[in-house]
């Protein structure tokens, strides 16, 4: 795992039946710990956020990607310091044993984030 940037990462899940459940995979990242370069009254950075379903025995079984480009006003980004930036993605899956791994990359401050997190869906 690595914390260069504070990460939580928060899964849930809601079964919707004996063969399937939906997933859900919450990752808050503090902006606190972004670097953001100020151009044009903006403050500008772009996250990488992937987020990968793996079985018990570590191989990929799902997993999504996003681009995020913040160009924020100052106090849009002061209220986000406050509460975090939240991504949600959503997987529909087996009930079984899985491993979550969410990876972020900061593209201003060149730095990352890794959190992993077992899941058991009964």
């Amino acid at each position: 795992e690595l914390r260069d940037i504070p990460v939580k990462l928060h899964t849930e899940f809601f079964k919707q039946g004996e063969a399937k459940a939906e997933l859900t995979v919450e990752t808050r990242i503090d902006l606190k710990g972004l670097k953001f370069r100020k151009a044009d009254d903006r403050n500008r950075d772009t996250l990488s956020i992937v987020t990968g379903l793996f079985d018990q025995n570590g191989r990929y079984i799902k997993g999504t990607e996003r681009t995020m480009e913040m160009q924020l006003r100052d106090q849009t980004l002061e209220a986000g310091k406050n509460s975090g930036l939240l991504v949600k993605e959503s997987f529909d899956i087996p009930p079984g044993r899985y491993i979550v791994r969410v990876v972020v990359r900061d593209t201003e401050g060149r730095s990352m984030a890794a959190e992993n997190e077992g899941v058991e869906i009964p």
